[in-house]
């Protein structure tokens, strides 16, 4: 049987951009993300994607992001892709996934990262 190595796949990219209530020049990538979302979206991030890219945006104001998933020849198992998109449809589901007041204007026909 042939075994293929473990190569990226599916990558997904967007801008968060901040609602009209809000105006914030962000610091840094890690205060833009607490701004945006809950640690319970950052853990799904850290825990199902093969990349992560982020960086600010829009003079500091947005965040642009772009992640990736492996895609597993050798195994049988639900690709990465799938536990987190199941993961964001439960934490969503609960509206936990964007911290409250902070959802975002999401732009997303963006350019990859990387």
């Amino acid at each position: 049987m042939l075994e293929f190595p473990l190569i990226e796949a599916n990558k997904l990219s967007k801008v968060y951009k901040q609602n009209p209530h809000s105006n914030i020049a962000f610091e840094d990538v890690e205060s833009a993300k607490q701004f945006f979302i809950t640690t319970k979206a950052i853990n799904n991030y850290n825990e199902h994607c093969y990349k992560q890219e982020w960086k600010l945006a829009d003079n500091n104001k947005s965040l642009h992001w772009t992640i990736s998933f492996k895609l597993d020849t050798k195994s049988s198992d639900t690709p990465d892709s799938d536990k987190w998109r199941d993961e964001k449809d439960r934490i969503t589901a609960m509206d936990l996934w964007f911290q409250q007041g902070n959802h975002p204007d999401i732009v997303h026909d963006v350019e990859d990262l990387f």
